[in-house]
């Protein structure tokens, strides 16, 4: 039995040409430039290496500043947000200044 109350999907058109912001994966940003597209490398590393308890203890250590480093941390990933769906949407890639 199929179910004709569900409206159709809207349909998706892709970008002919796209920009891409490559947070710590230097292979992926290398395979995508020799195809031509436009790459900006974003030099990010897990912090102590993903290590939990190290992970644990530069968060004891940040004290007051956590909040801080964490709301720096929020802001690098909005930004690195808006930077895709700007490039996406205007087919320009240029940092805000």
């Amino acid at each position: 039995m199929s179910d004709t109350s569900r409206e159709p999907r809207p349909r998706v058109v892709l970008p002919e040409q796209v920009a891409v912001v490559n947070v710590g994966l230097p292979m992926f940003g290398e395979a995508l430039r020799a195809q031509g597209v436009r790459v900006v490398d974003v030099a990010w590393r897990i912090p102590a290496g993903g290590d939990e308890a190290l992970v644990q203890a530069l968060t004891q250590l940040y004290g007051p500043a956590a909040a801080t480093v964490a709301s720096m941390a929020t802001e690098a990933s909005a930004l690195i947000r808006s930077l895709c769906i700007l490039t996406s949407s205007s087919g320009d890639f240029a940092p805000p200044s």
